[in-house]
């Protein structure tokens, strides 16, 4: 690049001459010389002195092997609009130095030359179209781009990635311009590199990462997002609505209910270019506006509230709150609420009874009428909805029909009708249509019962849609995708339309509750082979008694028929609430946790037979030690039929029945009975995620919950020698909605194949909600007639739930059902192989009460002498 002198057509097409000379398929005519030639006149007129002196070094030196590739073409093409685009030349300030000051046109040719080499780099490792899609892809993604800075920080981005993943660079720059409308630079720099590190030559994981096409990919892209994600306030929000509205209401991202495509029909895309086409329409990337689906309210993934408004209405708006961050939080908050308007009060119309343009106008005035009865329950909602209205009367005359011109009518009416007392007569400045829309609607909502005005709202829809027709020339048929949001926190109003007659009929009862009735058993019995009942059902009948039909096994009622059939169903309780011990309130909240019993997954009894093979000499040790504890007193049980030796006592009461000449009884021997031990135990084992972790420097790649598993299986075993009372339980938890508990052996349960093939199907996941656990093992507990009672728990860790952040929380709980279990004469023992727990584990189960095993692979070792000391304990 050491001629800067300017280049003429006739310089390009002498070049093409030489190159195609006498080849017979000369390539000439495929190449647009007048889109050159004025592509070259603009370049002159557009680039700096020394950006053009670098944009002409860079033509010779691609056409210096007498060539001219689509390379040339690409670059004389783009090059000279790309500063014009993008703003590469006109950024004023950057911090607070002028850039012009600083630079004096140097950074505009360290960008020209800085594309240059990206460009010739990618030649090492693409081919020519690559590069040639490269350039064209510019113009786009500088739009995008805040400064030269980031540009230059793109083009070092391009260069690294196509070291990493050379083969996938189409995917990238196909896409580039639509990811960094939904991205800041440093988020999609960041998303790009995670993906090429994390699928390093893997072609097709990594096309599908940079397509949006796996749920990685849309993973990282979600977390990278402008503005505020919805996950980030999705709790804070709940509890909003929840506080206004006195009820729950279902939210969900869009991503996560939607399809692949946002809106519109999806037969309109192009198979050449169907995966772009996929990425532009999907939810992830598509300007997002709220919408209701069966009764769930989506908001969008992420919201900038800042880029929804314009940059006049944007200050204004920022002024009144501290950060950008509290105004995103806003924005939820008036979609929510808005959208639980519609829940509440709307009701869905046939789509096909009114035009495009009827429904726009409909849509206008329902979100006007529910907002209305919103506030008139909740008045503070109409200063949250306010801030995101702004008047654009004054940006338009009465006289102004220009077709452009409707949309600002109708946000300016949106934000009039808001308002009851506005003072719209009086403000010549407003479109007539405005003014009469306001009288109407309000006059509408005086006089009709509001929440039965809907034929009212359809006739103001359809006459404001005609005088929108009339007014600016429009077509009736607009459609609804074109709309810009009237405001940016409003619905799409899809959930307004229905496509039948028969989804108004589901609509309508479905807004009836389902109602639970008591009934007789003949009432039962004249119903019970209904063949339209389901979950939707109006009302479920239940009878309070067992149910016994004709043609069902002898003795087995329907309760437990059903059951039977239903041996693959999770649950084999009806859910159980417990109390929970809240230390802030210094109270129970009743009824606050809720537990059911699961069916406990089978495994291979063979797998358990094989675990004690390995330990016989530690099942031996266990054995020989306990059987050293064992009280060895004897007891004398008198009257006997069959025994040791004669009952004397019995011997001389027969004499003197027979003496009288009465039948005596027959029982007069005595049998002397050894002591046996008089305990219950109950091994309750932690089944939380954590227990699958792998042990580090373990040989054989054992995880927790296989060392818990063997040394429950030694202790089992050395239990069922011994002859005590003994079970085996586990449990989980995934929010207090939903604590889990399983039985793998029960106290009346022998220890036989089928409780080892449940004890092998041991599985772990989810959290540790401990005291719900401990309360519901007290209740087996307690039946036991034992006069000793143990309940050892086998964790790996403290207390912990999803929905709990208070960590305290659930440690206080715990201990109190530790003290509850103590005051019904149950004796419990942590066994813990948490290093960390003598944080926590002390204050909850009181000193003597647990043990801390330092080293996962020790507890086998450590269990012979541990439960020595806890049998004696209890002996």
């Amino acid at each position: 690049m050491d001629d800067g002198t300017p280049l003429s057509i006739q310089d390009i097409k002498l070049v093409v001459e030489r190159h195609n000379g006498a080849n017979s398929n000369s390539e000439s005519d495929d190449i647009h010389f007048e889109d050159i030639e004025v592509a070259l006149s603009d370049a002159q007129h557009l680039l700096q002195s020394d950006e053009l002196a670098s944009f002409y070094q860079a033509i010779r030196s691609f056409m210096s092997n007498k060539r001219f590739d689509p390379i040339t073409v690409a670059w004389i093409l783009t090059i000279p609009y790309l500063s014009f685009a993008s703003g590469l030349k006109d950024i004023p300030f950057e911090g607070d130095v002028c850039i012009a000051e600083k630079t004096s046109h140097t950074k505009s040719d360290s960008v020209t030359r800085k594309i240059y080499s990206t460009t010739m780099e990618l030649g090492r490792w693409v081919s020519s179209a690559r590069q040639a899609q490269f350039l064209y892809s510019l113009p786009k993604v500088a739009t995008q781009l805040n400064s030269s800075k980031e540009f230059l920080a793109y083009l070092q981005l391009i260069e690294l990635l196509v070291l990493k993943a050379p083969r996938n660079l189409k995917s990238v720059l196909d896409n580039a311009s639509l990811y960094l409308q939904a991205l800041p630079f440093s988020g999609f720099r960041y998303w790009v590199l995670f993906g090429a590190n994390a699928h390093a030559h893997q072609y097709e994981a990594l096309d599908a990462y940079f397509s949006l096409a796996s749920t990685e990919s849309l993973t990282v892209f979600q977390k990278q997002r402008k503005g505020t994600l919805f996950s980030n306030v999705q709790r804070q929000v709940h509890f909003f609505l929840r506080a206004v509205w006195g009820s729950d209401f279902f939210m969900r991202p869009i991503s996560m209910h939607k399809s692949l495509f946002a809106n519109g029909d999806t037969t309109d895309v192009s198979p050449m270019n169907d995966t772009h086409s996929k990425i532009a329409t999907s939810p992830i990337m598509t300007t997002q506006l709220a919408t209701i689906e069966d009764g769930v309210i989506l908001l969008p993934d992420a919201v900038d509230a800042i880029a929804t408004l314009n940059t006049r209405n944007a200050a204004e708006t920022a002024q009144s709150h501290s950060t950008q961050a509290t105004l995103n939080k806003q924005l939820y908050r008036a979609m929510s609420a808005h959208c639980a308007a519609h829940v509440k009060y709307s009701r869905p119309r046939l789509r096909d009874a009114f035009s495009p343009l009827e429904r726009i106008c409909i849509g206008l005035f329902e979100d006007a009428r529910v907002e209305a009865m919103a506030i008139e329950v909740f008045p503070g909602l109409k200063i949250l909805w306010k801030c995101f209205h702004h008047p654009c009367h004054r940006h338009h005359q009465n006289n102004n029909t220009s077709a452009e011109s409707y949309l600002v009518v109708l946000k300016d009416i949106a934000n009039a009708l808001l308002d009851k007392d506005a003072s719209i007569e009086a403000d010549n400045t407003r479109h007539q249509l405005v003014t009469a829309s306001h009288t109407k609607f309000w006059n509408t909502l005086s006089h009709d019962d509001k929440h039965d005005s809907s034929q009212e709202i359809e006739r103001l829809g359809c006459w404001l849609a005609h005088e929108v027709i009339q007014e600016f020339d429009i077509s009736a048929s607009i459609p609804s995708s074109h709309m810009e949001p009237l405001a940016p926190y409003r619905d799409d109003n899809i959930a307004m339309w229905c496509d039948s007659e028969a989804e108004l009929v589901r609509w309508e009862v479905q807004q009836h509750q389902q109602v639970r009735r008591s009934v007789t058993v003949t009432q039962m019995v004249n119903e019970i082979d209904c063949e339209l009942a389901d979950e939707n059902a109006q009302e479920i009948w239940t009878l309070h008694s067992e149910f016994f039909r004709d043609g069902d096994p002898e003795n087995v009622s329907m309760n437990e028929r059903d059951a039977n059939a239903l041996a693959g169903n999770e649950n084999i309780s009806p859910p159980i609430l417990y109390p929970e011990w809240d230390y802030g309130l210094q109270a129970h909240r009743p009824d606050w946790v809720t537990l059911t019993e699961r069916r406990a997954p089978l495994g291979l009894s063979e797998d358990i037979d094989s675990i004690l093979a390995k330990r016989q000499m530690l099942v031996r040790k266990i054995k020989t030690l306990v059987e050293t504890l064992q009280p060895k007193g004897l007891t004398r049980l008198r009257k006997q039929y069959d025994g040791d030796g004669l009952d004397l006592d019995a011997a001389i009461d027969a004499m003197k029945e027979l003496r009288r000449g009465a039948l005596p009884e027959m029982n007069i021997d005595q049998r002397l009975k050894r002591q046996e031990r008089d305990i219950a135990v109950l091994v309750l084992l932690d089944l939380s995620q954590s227990t699958l972790d792998t042990i580090p420097n373990d040989d054989e790649s054992r995880t927790i919950l296989d060392v818990a598993k063997e040394a429950t299986v030694m202790l089992a075993s050395a239990l069922d020698g011994i002859g005590d009372t003994f079970a085996i339980h586990g449990f989980s938890s995934n929010g207090r909605e939903d604590v889990q508990y399983q039985r793998f052996k029960d106290f009346d349960e022998a220890y036989d194949d089928k409780a080892k093939s449940r004890l092998a199907g041991i599985q772990g996941g989810l959290s540790t909600r401990m005291g719900a656990a401990l309360r519901h093992a007290k209740t087996f507990l307690a039946k036991q007639p034992q006069r000793k009672k143990l309940l050892l728990l086998v964790g790996d860790g403290e207390p912990a739930d999803v929905d709990v952040r208070d960590p305290l929380y659930l440690q206080a709980d715990t201990r109190r059902a530790v003290d509850e279990l103590c005051s019904q004469g149950v004796i419990p023992y942590c066994l813990t192989i948490d290093p960390d727990a003598d944080n926590y584990v002390g204050q909850i189960f009181g000193q003597g009460h647990y043990t801390v095993v330092d080293k996962v692979t020790q507890l086998p070792d450590v269990l012979p002498s541990l439960f020595a000391s806890l049998t004696k304990r209890a002996g």
